[in-house]
């Protein structure tokens, strides 16, 4: 029987080659989140959790919740909404989802609300929900009805609205609930891309504060955690969670995306990949410059930041909003 390296109790995990109980590997993984936070001054910060359904996003809110008296700060959760209504079927100018598919993705993500709000109620912290149907007019399953990949349009929508609210509402950070694992995907994805600018924000856990360009400083807690630990980590605290990958019925299993992530979990099993990987992207990357050097531009729909040709960014063309312009000083919330 394994025993734990600080205590000598039975062991649960093994991580960087040694053994832990739940009691050490909950220390572990508490130490990994605030050599993160360390970095920065958090007193009296605004922060703002940007909330998912799955076991990264329900073990952030439950570790920030937990260190916010150490550090002071402010902690406000968002949620966003992506699903229509309480239709089964959905039908729009766009198109219409099949009638198992909407019921199933409305199931799944009434789901994600009601776990994400347990531990809402456990730590008494507000949370924000912005409804996309009611605010900008389509739902996730709508747009995917036409031709946008359902995952692309949900990430576009997700990291739009996100910056927006937090901008428009005054926090300092948004908080991200991206792992090890996540990043080293992203990062393989982008490379194949040839999206260097693009590694280059993923490798970093910061990525800061521009007002010219309106965009709000992300920050990423669990940069040094891999995703089993956030499965661990919500097992070992009770906390339920919802995984996207296997019960979201839009998600592509045949895409680019779980083709890689199949690829770095199988090689993380065996070489402790995600580790090596990062560790040796960020020793040849260099951070001086974290915005891409693409001439800004604003959407001439939204006013916020774009790089597309044409000047109108892709959340607007999603969305298909009118033509109109939308003025600056205009709230959607």
């Amino acid at each position: 029987m394994p025993r734990c390296r600080h205590c000598k109790k039975e062991a649960i995990v093994f991580k960087h080659w040694f053994w832990m109980c739940k009691e050490h590997f909950l220390t572990y993984y508490l130490n990994r989140v605030k050599r993160v936070l360390d970095k920065f001054d958090l007193k009296d910060k605004r922060l703002l959790v940007a909330v998912s359904w799955g076991k990264d996003s329900q073990a952030l809110l439950d570790v920030m919740a937990e260190l916010k008296p150490h550090y002071g700060y402010y902690l406000e959760w968002l949620f966003i909404k992506l699903w229509v209504g309480d239709a089964c079927s959905i039908q729009s100018g766009f198109g219409v989802v099949d009638e198992e598919i909407g019921r199933g993705f409305n199931k799944f993500c009434r789901s994600a609300y009601e776990s994400i709000m347990e531990i809402a109620n456990k730590h008494s912290i507000k949370i924000s929900v912005v409804d996309l149907e009611r605010e900008y007019g389509h739902s996730v399953p709508e747009l995917a009805a036409k031709w946008w990949k359902a995952c692309s349009v949900c990430g576009t929508s997700k990291r739009y609205v996100m910056n927006r609210f937090a901008r428009e509402n005054n926090f300092d950070i948004i908080l991200t609930w991206h792992n090890l694992t996540d990043l080293v995907i992203f990062a393989n994805l982008n490379i194949v891309a040839s999206k260097y600018d693009e590694v280059l924000n993923v490798a970093s856990y910061w990525l800061p504060w521009n007002k010219d360009l309106k965009l709000v400083g992300k920050l990423k807690p669990q940069f040094r955690l891999e995703e089993e630990d956030n499965e661990l980590y919500c097992s070992l605290k009770w906390i339920n969670y919802v995984s996207s990958s296997i019960s979201c019925p839009l998600n592509d299993k045949k895409s680019t995306h779980n083709i890689f992530e199949t690829y770095v979990k199988d090689l993380e099993k065996k070489y402790n990949y995600s580790y090596h990987f990062m560790k040796s992207l960020r020793k040849t990357l260099n951070f001086d410059n974290l915005v891409s050097k693409w001439e800004a531009k604003f959407c001439k729909k939204c006013w916020y930041l774009t790089n597309s040709s044409d000047g109108i960014c892709r959340f607007c063309k999603i969305m298909n909003f009118k033509n109109e312009k939308i003025s600056p000083k205009t709230r959607l919330w």
